[in-house]
């Protein structure tokens, strides 16, 4: 995984990057939605159904104590059809027996005896899982289980679409915030990356031995600084070189102007005449001017003087 890393651009790193830190956001987001908030609002939806119970309670008492059955069922029926939430509403008496419901094709026979309110509790809730998915059942006592218990089941319905609602709007923002992440990659590809690449470029067209390569420098920031140092680099480079070859040349035409004399020179005994390569014959006087830039002034020594003219050296 490192290697893979290791051999992708810098450009597509930050791509990658941003992605991935929204999705890690995203992600987290969902999570908390579809656990802490999930919670909450089943909370929320559990006080809203015990308020609805306590008041449903004290208004079905006195039909109870009354035996009227037919007006305690049309008030379960009106808070039923009242509150959307509201899966069903039953009472059973002390005996487990169903006083009256809101189940149109009869009491299903599951829910009898099904989340007993502990005595002298106000109210127990318990969660069911149904076909018609999470419903919350709040028990609350007649007159502390005296009269019996009244039954409501609050439909988790509202609070999946609450949550799915959000988790919509979240996935809708994570794919805004991706694309303005994206459009901010390649961005901030244009005015960091992009400079980069260009640098690396032109370092190794100098490592070729290309020293008129430059940098384009369009701001002052530390990358236009590093790619003017790397322009006056190059210059100081460049002039180095050129004062290189200039002291080279120079020193290449001084060695082609020394004439050196050396080796096995063969001179005559009598007249010292020097043999050259050619066969000839030359004065020594000559041979030496054209292998070097020796000149010579004539004159004659005390030995000579006094062979050649004995007469003048006594005056």
């Amino acid at each position: 995984m490192r290697c893979v890393l290791r051999s992708l651009s810098i450009r597509t790193r930050l791509l990658i990057g941003t992605v991935g830190i929204v999705m890690l956001l995203g992600a987290a987001t969902i999570f908390f939605a579809t656990t802490v908030l999930h919670e909450r609002l089943l909370v929320k939806l559990q006080k809203r159904g015990v308020s609805i119970a306590r008041h449903l309670a004290a208004s079905g008492i006195n039909p109870i104590l009354t035996e009227k059955d037919f007006e305690l069922e049309m008030i379960l029926r009106d808070v039923r059809s009242a509150e959307e939430d509201i899966e069903y509403i039953f009472i059973m008496n002390p005996k487990d027996e169903v006083l009256a419901h809101t189940f149109g094709t009869g009491f299903p026979v599951g829910l009898r005896g099904i989340n007993r309110a502990a005595s002298g509790s106000e109210h127990s809730t318990k969660r069911l899982i149904t076909e018609k998915g999470e419903i919350l059942d709040i028990a609350i006592p007649l007159m502390k289980g005296q009269l019996g218990v009244l039954h409501l089941g609050m439909s988790g319905k509202t609070v999946e679409k609450d949550l799915n609602d959000v988790i919509l709007s979240i996935v809708w923002i994570i794919v805004g915030v991706s694309v303005a992440g994206i459009g901010t990659a390649v961005a901030l590809d244009m005015m960091i990356t992009r400079p980069i690449l260009e640098l690396a470029e032109a370092a190794r067209a100098v490592g070729g031995g290309d020293l008129d390569r430059k940098i384009s420098v369009t701001c002052e920031d530390e990358i236009g600084q590093l790619g003017m140092t790397f322009n006056s680099m190059i210059e100081k480079r460049k002039k180095a070189e050129e004062d290189q070859e200039r002291l080279i040349l120079q020193l290449q035409e001084s060695i082609a102007k020394i004439k050196t004399l050396s080796g096995l020179l063969p001179i005559c005994s009598s007249c010292k005449k020097i043999r050259d390569d050619k066969g000839y014959w030359n004065h020594l006087e000559s041979y030496i001017s054209s292998k070097s830039y020796a000149e010579f002034s004539h004159g004659i020594c005390p030995d000579c003087l006094k062979q050649l003219y004995p007469d003048f050296r006594k005056e």
